[in-house]
């Protein structure tokens, strides 16, 4: 089953929609109006089985000398699982879950270290 066409994130307080502009089988990919935000969600198999989302932000940047440059930046959440006895969709949530606590945490104060490169 996809997900829901279109999907709407809230990105520093404002909210934005984002139509979905491919999907297959595997993979799903939305965007909004403006082209400034991306959202990814693919699934891969084998004997380790992937699922990804991934939401790219862009921004303009003005170059020393006028020019004007679109850079990205871009933040993922991935479940990577052996694909034979492996872990229950409960238990990748729970890990999710954990993720997110911890990184929100104290006013996301490990989110702003690790944006920050600190290990």
């Amino acid at each position: 089953m996809a997900f829901a066409d279109p999907q709407s994130l809230t990105i520093g307080g404002s909210a934005v929609s984002l139509a979905r502009i491919v999907t297959n089988p595997t993979s799903s990919k939305y965007i909004t109006s403006d082209g400034m935000h991306e959202l990814e969600i693919s699934q891969s198999g084998g004997n380790t089985l992937g699922s990804l989302v991934r939401l790219t932000v862009y921004k303009n940047v003005t170059l020393p000398g006028g020019a004007v440059k679109r850079v990205p930046a871009n933040v993922g959440i991935t479940f990577k699982r052996d694909s034979v006895g492996s872990f229950t969709n409960s238990e990748l949530v729970a890990e999710l879950t954990t993720v997110v606590t911890w990184l929100s945490a104290s006013s996301y104060a490990n989110g702003l270290k690790l944006a920050a490169r600190e290990a």
